[in-house]
């Protein structure tokens, strides 16, 4: 089948995925098919709401936005969906799978840091936020395939949550640009960074250095995540090929010795699918 004709095959939700989440998009498609549209309609949710931010003039407009959203779930767990293009598949699925609101709750609360002005303090509160965000939503992903063991759900909170800063790190000049740090100032302060150089969008060893040791906090989530890959359900584990990607940006980060300005880092590794594909031929993320 070709890449175009099994495009025009996915549903509304799926295309969401696809054209604004490509990587999760890509382990959802290593899914039973079973199971894809469900994930599909949770990770479509999670861009709607992390696009927030982006997708309003002023915080308080962003904040009426994530309301809809909380009042969104409330009526989706009540099977009368108001009306958006995933809110109805989304209370088809709540209504076959039992999924935990606060899951749901949490993202949408982290989502508020996005709208705030001020850049995060501390390197606990990133971590915080990474976990609500990225964590929630791998957590929410696993449970829609009928997982809920707590080893598991460690597992996809700790691949989530490093993907999420991962994720940070690689748009750090993206959100620079926008006005918004999301390097904590505990990092700023401990690598000696300038801070109105590093507003102004300047490179700079320090803050290659910060980035580093948030790299490092990476790799170390994803070590312990794979310590328990024994025990985790077979199907379950093409979710967890994030954790495959999310090494390969952290590979490429280094390459490029941290700098998250680096012009290479636009350009994905030719041997990230091949690791990803001969991973999911092992069974291991």
């Amino acid at each position: 089948m070709t890449e175009n004709k099994s495009i025009s095959d996915l549903s509304a939700i799926g295309n969401i995925v696809h054209d604004k989440d490509k990587d999760r998009f890509i382990t959802t498609m290593m899914l039973s098919p079973e199971f894809r549209e469900d994930v599909l309609c949770l990770y479509a949710f999670n861009y709607e709401i992390a696009k927030t931010s982006s997708a309003v003039s002023e915080p308080m407009l962003g904040r009426i936005r994530l309301q809809w959203w909380r009042e969104a779930i409330e009526e989706c767990y009540a099977n009368k969906p108001r009306r958006h293009e995933i809110t109805k598949p989304l209370a088809d699925l709540l209504a076959r799978v039992e999924l935990p609101k606060d899951l749901f709750d949490q993202l949408i609360d982290a989502r508020e840091k996005d709208l705030e002005e001020e850049a995060i303090q501390t390197l606990s509160e990133l971590m915080e936020y990474a976990n609500a965000t990225g964590g929630n939503c791998l957590k929410l992903a696993v449970t829609a395939l009928g997982v809920k063991a707590e080893d598991v759900m460690q597992v996809a909170g700790q691949i989530g949550t490093a993907w999420a800063l991962i994720g940070l790190m690689r748009a750090l000049p993206f959100h620079l640009r926008a006005k918004k740090q999301w390097l904590p100032e505990e990092l700023v302060k401990r690598h000696k960074i300038d801070g109105r150089r590093m507003r102004d969008l300047n490179e700079s060893l320090e803050l290659n250095l910060a980035v580093k040791e948030i790299c490092g906090i990476v790799s170390n989530l994803l070590q312990e995540a794979r310590n328990n890959e024994v025990s985790i359900p077979k199907k379950v584990k093409p979710l967890l090929h994030l954790a495959t990607l999310a090494e390969s940006y952290v590979f490429q980060l280094k390459k490029a010795e941290y700098n998250p300005y680096d012009s290479s880092l636009a350009h994905p590794s030719g041997l990230r699918m091949f690791k990803l594909l001969w991973k999911n031929l092992l069974g291991r993320f």
